[in-house]
């Protein structure tokens, strides 16, 4: 192999060799002193050098064989042991841990790990890891590491004591080159590599091993496979219902599994279609989901707070449990509640009298008028004594069936007698038997016309003074219903 010559730039301190079985897919930097321009290089490659670029080391340029590339981590750093070191000793002390343009090198700058080469190209050259620094020592070193290989390891061979004032450089030994990522070969990357476009691979082959990554062909291809359906206790595979097949009962799908509704079905509004209905954020349904002109059929009790109009409603049974009519009935078929009948029920009656004064051995009929100012229904009639004691009473309907009195009587010698009677047209008052009694009369309801009703009025006193007194008036008071 011809050895290209280049210019150096700095005075060389040492020579780096690799060893040619550490050489292959390997990397290092080659800088032109002309351009300052830099470039990575592969190991071997006979085009490294072209251009005139040199190779790149810590303490300058080298004029090296095409098979000798190196890469320096930081660029031209070289310094001093401050003191001796023995053969043992996990620490390096330098003179300096500033690079040439005099920067302070912390671990930041070289990451988990820095590769250190003491008295370079000497007797006692040595290659030491170190992982860390405190103030001007390199700290956490390993001593000792071999000249080939990738162990870092000691070994004990390897370790050598150094006198202070001894040379350091951060050099490209071979371990460097494992800290980078060979496109070509094997290797175990550690940390975090954060991608800013997403890596691909030339040709998909779908992965065999269970820790290996897979493209997006393949997620797609398995996603679903071998999943099973979805039921109310299993996670799996749903089957998006059509919008004609809400409400027909139909639980699974073409493929088989169970359709779900989504929620662009749902809706609080009424919209042509089928839909879902669910609540307003008032937890009520919307009224117009309904249709107001279809007839509706309760079979419960309908209770109803506010002022509801209705058109032409049939009710069987209608109860208002409270609140008040707006609207006054007007129709004999319109609905009245408790209070408006209690209001104009004074304005459906009329009350009247008749009286008549008896002395001992009268008696006869009279036949009189009652003027209402409307056709009566109905009349109750009572029987009163001068004393306010009610003998009797009746009701006369214009019927056989529903004209009835109850009465009592005195007899002669002060025996109260109870009974009652029943006669068309005919109310018996006081008592009806002249023999025993002291008063008989009964009161026959002859007529009813538009204005009132006419009435015959029977009577008959006993001529008995001793036992009945020498007179005796009839008082009867009634009530007439519209």
């Amino acid at each position: 192999m011809r050895i290209k010559e280049k210019i150096l730039a700095l005075a060389l301190v040492g020579m780096l060799l690799l060893p040619a079985g550490v050489q292959a897919n390997k990397y290092a930097t080659v800088v032109n002193p002309q351009t300052g321009e830099r470039k990575v290089v592969r190991v071997g490659d006979p085009h490294a050098f072209d251009g005139g670029f040199v190779l790149e080391v810590a303490y300058g340029y080298k004029p090296i064989s095409e098979k000798e590339l190196g890469f320096s981590v930081v660029s031209r750093y070289k310094t001093n042991l401050s003191t001796s070191m023995t053969s043992t000793q996990d620490t390096v002390p330098v003179a300096s841990m500033e690079t040439k343009d005099g920067h302070t090198l912390t671990m930041a700058d070289l990451g988990g790990k820095v590769f250190l080469t003491i008295e370079p190209g000497g007797s006692k050259e040595e290659i030491v890891m170190c992982t860390g620094i405190s103030g001007n020592y390199w700290t956490g070193c390993t001593r000792g590491l071999a000249f080939y290989a990738t162990s870092t390891v000691t070994v004990n061979e390897n370790r050598k004591s150094h006198i202070a004032g001894s040379i350091v450089i951060m050099s490209n030994v071979h371990y460097v080159y494992e800290q980078f990522v060979d496109k070509d070969t094997s290797e175990t990357i550690e940390g975090v590599k954060t991608f800013t476009n997403y890596p691909r691979i030339a040709t998909y082959t779908a992965p065999i091993l269970n820790n290996e990554f897979v493209a997006k062909k393949y997620v797609d291809d398995v996603a679903v496979a071998g999943a099973p359906n979805a039921g109310t206790t299993t996670k799996g595979i749903v089957e998006i219902i059509e919008q004609d097949e809400l409400g027909t009962g139909t639980t699974t799908g073409e493929t088989g599994a169970e359709l779900v509704i989504p929620n662009r079905y749902a809706t609080t509004t009424s919209a042509s279609g089928k839909y879902v209905v669910v609540t307003e954020s008032d937890g009520k349904i919307n009224q117009n989901f309904l249709d107001l002109n279809e007839d509706f059929a309760f079979g419960g009790e309908v209770s109803v707070t506010g002022t509801t109009t209705l058109a032409t409603t049939t009710v069987s049974d209608l109860t208002i449990a409270s609140g008040t009519i707006q609207q006054w009935p007007t129709a004999s078929t319109s609905v009245a509640t408790k209070g408006y009948v209690d209001t104009f029920s004074l304005f459906n009656t009329k009350s009247g009298s008749i009286s008549k004064s008896l002395s001992p051995g009268d008696s006869g009929t009279d036949y009189a008028t009652s003027t209402l100012g409307f056709k009566p229904s109905a009349i109750t009639f009572y029987a009163i004594d001068s004393a306010g004691e009610l003998f009797s009473q009746g009701a006369y309907s214009g019927t056989d069936d529903y004209n009835r009195a109850v009465y009592k009587y005195k007899d002669k010698n002060g025996n109260y007698t109870y009974g009652s009677y029943t006669s068309a047209y005919s109310v018996y008052l006081y008592d009806k038997y002249s023999s025993t009694g002291c008063t008989k009369a009964y009161l026959k309801v002859t007529n009813l016309f538009d204005s009132g009703f006419t009435y015959q009025l029977e009577y008959l006193k006993s001529n008995d003074t001793t036992h009945c007194g020498d007179g005796k008036n009839i008082y009867i008071t009634y009530i007439a219903f519209r």
